[in-house]
């Protein structure tokens, strides 16, 4: 189990640190570990949570209707959120698949994207950000290396077919 500081999820998830506290205060939403510093840190399961909750919020939902939500509820809503034009919902969902290592789930978003758009908008908006992003964070040591070779190798396996069928 990784652990994260408040810092790595503003970077992970594109929520800034103070809303991320006031959220925490305001609606109980996540429940982060205090260490002996009282310095907030996260574990895996509320990464995903948190990142569950900024694709809702990217994806043009209001924080006080996500408050509102369960956990399995967020979780459902994110899978189903349809909303093809907001990219940064696909890239939260890829990191949370390589934070997770779960290859299939990976392989099947990947699948259902290069069905629902082309395939030049799925590399330029989703791919290449989403390899940016794993780097930066590899870098940073907010994800293992394992992590970043898992994504890596994955993307670079789609490619290759994406080639061949060209």
């Amino acid at each position: 189990m990784q652990f994260f500081n408040t810092r790595d999820i503003e970077n992970l998830t594109g929520i800034k640190a103070h809303t991320l506290r006031t959220w925490e205060k305001r609606y109980g939403m996540v429940t982060p570990f205090n260490t002996l510093g009282k310095q907030p840190i996260y574990d895996n399961n509320n990464l995903k949570h948190i990142l569950r909750i900024s694709t809702l919020y990217h994806g043009g939902f209001k924080i006080s209707k996500i408050a509102e939500m369960s956990m399995d509820e967020i979780a459902v809503k994110t899978l189903n959120l349809e909303q093809k034009t907001n990219f940064e919902v696909f890239i939260n969902r890829f990191i949370e698949f390589t934070i997770d290592m779960d290859e299939m789930a990976f392989k099947q978003l990947f699948s259902e994207l290069r069905e629902s758009i082309d395939e030049k908008e799925l590399f330029l908006h989703i791919i290449f950000p989403l390899l940016q992003r794993i780097g930066n964070l590899w870098m940073t040591g907010i994800i293992l290396l394992i992590q970043e070779h898992f994504a890596f190798n994955l993307i670079r396996t789609e490619l290759i077919c994406s080639i061949d069928r060209i």
